[in-house]
């Protein structure tokens, strides 16, 4: 059946790399859209969340009406062998293009259990909301989510992701049908990097996240388990080298020579698979200022327990190098958290004035802004009632993001 004969499009939503327990930022993001564009009260579209084969849709939140699983991995030699033949007549493929000047198709790519499945679905559109995939194809159209082009402005960052970037980022750029982002500093780069022409990039308001309520015999029960000072401040994200952990140290250890008892809890993936090599780099600038007893890597946590931590604490710190749309303050401003951050790319424009700005390559610069809020408890107040009336406006309505994609 085509679309035209079809009384809604289907389309789907595919997470299923994701194990929706514990996430990184962007899986978050992408977490918190599907639930609330399935929600939309629609006629047109009829969407369906494509999930890991072992995550239960119980887990995510979700009405088990709009899941499909993915089928568990096969393991038959039989069935290892056609694929190892597909991706070798894929890898021929694109050898013989590029021996005629054009760009890899990528077939042999991803995961081929994956990729027939996918093709087995019937479906009008799939909507990739990471830039991550792999399981690429021709055969249905896609839309793919590019969170940023960070690599043109950090290539040192990227060093080891340079295909990712560079290679099946233009896949996406030639063969997707619509390309999304969050805010119009990302588009620009996409238009001018990707040379994507202005009309298929679509760029959809990051709105805040529906934070549920956590109980406060449950918060106090996480900052036990963690063995947390009663006071300390929060900087919820994975240590990625452009999320700076490093000037934060340094911040700190500023923080604690000038005789102040302070505290610093870091939820967040640091496993070496992410960056390799880069939590070693942080856990050597931890010893070389002396801030073992201050600060706290729990790793990657549940959402409830981060959500319970953030609830705790006397104010968020986000000082990163780069964003293209920043959840951490979202949710302090859920919480009605004062917040400390950069002032870099879109953070002024999401934070108006209900936070501190600083310059994040400057650790006294960082420093001086959390001994402010550190100390100043009126100033703590204040801007944590801005931050609450901020996602109050109606203008950051949760609905918006969902409303947008569809």
């Amino acid at each position: 059946m085509t679309f035209k004969q079809r009384k809604r499009c289907k389309v789907g939503l595919a997470l299923y790399s994701f194990d929706w327990v514990r996430s990184t930022g962007t899986e978050v993001i992408a977490q918190e859209l599907v639930r609330n564009i399935t929600r939309l009260e629609q006629s047109s579209v009829e969407y369906k969340v494509l999930l890991r084969h072992d995550v239960s849709p119980e887990w995510t939140g979700l009405p088990p009406a709009v899941c499909l699983n993915a089928p568990p991995p096969v393991y038959r030699l039989n069935k290892r062998i056609e694929w190892g033949i597909k991706r070798a007549f894929y890898r021929g493929v694109d050898t013989v293009r590029g021996a005629f000047g054009f760009l890899p198709n990528l077939g042999y790519l991803g995961n081929f259990q994956i990729k027939d499945w996918l093709r087995s679905l019937d479906f009008d559109l799939f909507y990739y909301p990471s830039m991550w995939h792999h399981d690429l194809f021709l055969n249905v159209p896609i839309v793919a989510q590019l969170f940023d082009m960070q690599h043109i402005h950090f290539s040192v960052f990227w060093k080891m992701d340079k295909f990712q970037r560079n290679t099946v980022f233009n896949w996406y750029s030639n063969h997707a049908s619509l390309i999304t982002c969050n805010f119009d500093f990302v588009a620009k780069d996409i238009k001018e990097n990707l040379k994507v022409p202005k009309e298929r990039i679509g760029v959809i308001f990051l709105a805040p996240p529906a934070v549920p309520p956590i109980d406060h015999v449950y918060a106090r029960s996480i900052k036990e388990k963690f063995g947390l000072p009663e006071r300390y401040f929060i900087y919820p994200a994975a240590t990625w080298p452009h999320k700076n952990h490093i000037n934060l140290v340094r911040a700190l250890a500023e923080c604690v020579s000038s005789g102040l008892e302070i505290f610093c809890v870091c939820p967040g993936e640091h496993a070496d698979w992410l960056y390799p090599g880069q939590f070693l780099k942080i856990q050597e600038e931890v010893r070389k200022c002396k801030v073992e007893k201050n600060i706290y890597f729990l790793g990657n946590i549940p959402h409830k327990e981060s959500y319970a931590l953030i609830q705790q604490a006397d104010f968020v710190c986000v000082p990163t190098l780069y964003e293209a749309g920043c959840y951490s303050i979202w949710e302090a401003c859920c919480f009605g958290k004062a917040v400390a951050c950069s002032e870099v790319t879109m953070i002024p424009y999401q934070i108006r004035d209900a936070g501190l700005l600083f310059n994040p390559q400057d650790p006294s610069d960082i420093a001086q802004a959390i001994q402010l809020l550190h100390r100043d408890r009126q100033l703590r107040d204040d801007l944590g009632k801005k931050a609450r009336e901020l996602i109050d406006n109606p203008y950051y309505l949760p609905e918006k993001t969902p409303l947008g994609y569809h």
